[in-house]
């Protein structure tokens, strides 16, 4: 089975999307090349315009496979496909594609996949139902958004397939050598855009009330979108906390030591249908503070600490600081929580996509 890959973000944007990109390419590369599943031939397709952020040597084993690279606005794409070179022609011919973006390379010929982690804006339903059903089946990280997809926009439930979430990617660095930053204070972190719902302001607000109260603690914002997040960076630059507050855009080479050395990771959102960066989190030994979503529920509940709305934000980080860490529940997601899973996974669908 040849197998064709949208890789575009997986080196041009590090977290998110282009780490799904980037190691699940990097997974089905390196998968056994097992009888009963035979191991796919991956091709590479990267359309679009971006810098490279990281290095080809991030994707492992799928560095060496066919890729075609054309950096060209997402237009041309169009009109290259409207010419009958679409993404499958591009890549000189495959049994199925799977797409990493909503509206990547144009596909016509081929069946193709597609993972919802995230969901539409309220009032597109029906614009997010079309842009879904172009696909010939659909992966979900949760059985909340599989239940989503179904009820709420009509898929048929044998269309949507449960993977695992990865989340040893930062433990494979650390084992390969880099130590975690050992600090002197309990080190909250909190990882990710100032998206509405995520609290960054109330998280600052909560540490430095514990800090007045003479908790020693440290708390780092990290994010690759520190330019745009004015009115945070001008909270943290004038918060009590003084140095012991950051809000900056760390290199992804730096992340596993700055979680593994961190003692919290408080991450609140709204809605989520994927718990993989607490689950990055607590395969580490991290201790996560958490909105109680379904998606984070299903994949963290009896490893996580919960913070329900109209709790006191400083009592709960206080409590989350102090719990002990579940290490018979980390250690079963650990086993779980691997991208060699979710590849795995992902092939037993795309072969039974290919007659």
């Amino acid at each position: 089975m040849r197998l064709g890959l949208d890789t575009f973000p997986a080196l041009t944007h590090a977290p998110g999307v282009g780490r799904y990109a980037r190691e699940l390419a990097r997974a089905i590369a390196e998968l056994p090349d097992d009888p009963e599943l035979p191991r796919p031939e991956l091709r590479r397709l990267e359309l679009g315009r971006g810098r490279p952020v990281l290095p080809v040597s991030t994707l492992g084993a799928a560095a060496e496979a066919r890729t075609v690279r054309l950096p060209i606005p997402a237009r041309l794409g169009d009109a290259l496909a409207s010419l009958g070179l679409t993404g499958e022609r591009l890549l000189g011919g495959v049994d199925v594609f799977h797409q990493v973006r909503l509206h990547g390379p144009k596909v016509r010929n081929v069946p193709q996949t597609y993972a919802v982690s995230e969901w539409c804006a309220p009032g597109r339903e029906e614009a997010f139902a079309r842009d879904l059903e172009r696909f010939d089946a659909l992966f979900v990280f949760s059985e909340h958004y599989r239940e989503r997809l179904v009820t709420e926009l009509g898929f048929a439930p044998d269309s949507i397939h449960l993977v695992p979430v990865g989340a040893d990617h930062w433990l494979r660095d650390l084992e390969a050598g880099r130590a975690p930053t050992p600090s002197e204070r309990h080190r909250v972190l909190v990882l990710g855009a100032p998206l509405p719902g995520r609290e960054h302001v109330a998280i600052l607000e909560a540490c430095e009330r514990l800090a007045a109260g003479g908790l020693e603690l440290e708390l780092d914002f990290a994010s690759t979108r520190v330019d745009s997040a004015h009115a945070l960076r001008a909270r943290v630059d004038g918060s009590s906390l003084g140095e012991r507050v950051r809000w900056w855009a760390p290199r992804e080479a730096e992340l596993p030591s700055l979680v593994s050395g961190s003692r919290l990771l408080v991450h609140l959102a709204r809605d989520e249908g994927t718990a993989v960066t607490p689950a990055e989190a607590s395969v580490l030994g991290v201790r996560c503070l958490l909105s109680p979503l379904p998606a984070f529920r299903e994949t963290l509940e009896g490893i996580a600490q919960w913070y329900a709305p109209g709790e006191d934000l400083a009592a709960a980080i206080e409590r989350a600081l102090a719990a002990p860490v579940n290490e018979a529940a980390r250690e079963v997601l650990t086993s779980n929580a691997t991208w060699r899973a979710n590849a795995d996974a992902s092939v037993r669908v795309w072969r039974n996509l290919v007659p």
